[in-house]
């Protein structure tokens, strides 16, 4: 095989490569990854999920919906999607950023931020984030 021939086999790699590299980026992961696909419904049965709970739901259960729900995001989004919006709620709702507002609002801030806290560990140790 000759060095001419060489360069058009490592290109057509090439080529290949970014073709499908690109095409695979544009799939959506729910049809790529059908059977990773979060049940939305699914209570969480974990004990530190419900050990920290507190308002966010009223049958002391988290769901993957009321996770989403919390963190402002789209069932099924994706991991830097949702990690992105738990930093976005969390500098919202942060206690320290409204603690000369009063006892009230500080206290208000604090359950949000335990329930921000609570969606996001829900989901991380169930692999979403």
């Amino acid at each position: 095989m000759s060095s001419y021939e060489g360069f058009i086999i490592a290109g057509c790699l090439i080529a290949g490569y970014v073709f499908m590299s690109r095409i695979l980026a544009g799939r959506d992961d729910a049809d790529t990854f059908a059977e990773t696909k979060p049940n939305v419904d699914e209570p969480a049965h974990n004990e530190h999920a419900n050990s920290q709970h507190n308002a966010a739901t009223t049958d002391n259960t988290l769901s993957l919906r009321g996770c989403y729900d919390i963190l402002g995001v789209k069932a099924g989004a994706r991991p830097d999607e949702i990690r992105l919006a738990y930093k976005r709620k969390m500098a919202e709702y942060h206690p320290d950023k409204v603690m000369d507002l009063g006892e009230k609002i500080r206290d208000a801030a604090e359950q949000e931020a335990k329930r921000i806290n609570q969606a996001y560990d829900y989901l991380q140790l169930r692999g979403y984030a």
